[in-house]
């Protein structure tokens, strides 16, 4: 079973995905894959030719921040990012759930992508979970925990669903506006819920 976690910036997903990864889901992180497609060689390379050696340290490796502010200020830099980028990210992305599913008998997989719907991927998965919070919840945490300007909060935000789609559209949702008790607590309601889940997109449920 491959379950989908997502959720718009500052949702609290990840934090999540750890919570069940905890339990004993096998779990792939999409973040983490991105990272190691930066250091791709040749999206280094793309992704230079289209923004500029500033978006590169000394070492030729790109700077995560200085790309963000580039490519997340116009529709045309987030689309040549993606362009550069979800080619060799996807292609990681499917060969680790697949590793993850010949790595033991009938694994629970995780994965935690923030852009599922937009890639327009849902169908793949089992089961989607998305990871909701306030929105001024969702700010506030995403400036503190990547160390975004309010501004760049915004722009990043401006492309993905609104948190409402998200919702809308997922199996289950996940309300992630309290403490980290609250959320642990969901964790395992929803962990509860996995593995007792039967049949592939019939049933949904509010945590």
């Amino acid at each position: 079973m491959v379950v989908g976690i997502t959720g718009s910036i500052g949702s609290g997903k990840s934090s999540l995905a750890h919570l069940l990864a905890q339990r004993g889901a096998v779990l792939v992180d999409a973040d983490r894959l991105g990272h190691q497609v930066l250091e791709e060689p040749e999206v280094c390379a793309a992704l230079v030719r289209v923004f500029g050696a500033n978006i590169a340290d000394a070492q030729g490796r790109v700077v995560r921040r200085e790309l963000g502010k580039l490519a997340f200020a116009s529709q045309e830099g987030f689309e040549q990012l993606n362009g550069i980028v979800r080619p060799f990210l996807e292609k990681r992305l499917w060969e680790e759930i697949a590793r993850a599913q010949a790595g033991a008998q009938d694994p629970l997989v995780i994965v935690d992508a923030a852009l599922i719907f937009e890639w327009g991927v849902a169908e793949r998965f089992d089961l989607i979970v998305v990871v909701d919070a306030p929105l001024d919840l969702r700010r506030r945490r995403a400036a503190a925990r990547q160390g975004l300007s309010p501004e760049e909060v915004e722009k990043r935000m401006a492309w993905q669903l609104p948190a409402e789609e998200k919702a809308a559209r997922a199996d289950v949702v996940v309300h992630n506006a309290g403490a980290l008790g609250e959320l642990e607590a969901a964790a395992e309601k929803v962990w509860e819920g996995l593995r007792n889940w039967q049949g592939r997109r019939d049933r949904g449920y509010e945590s």
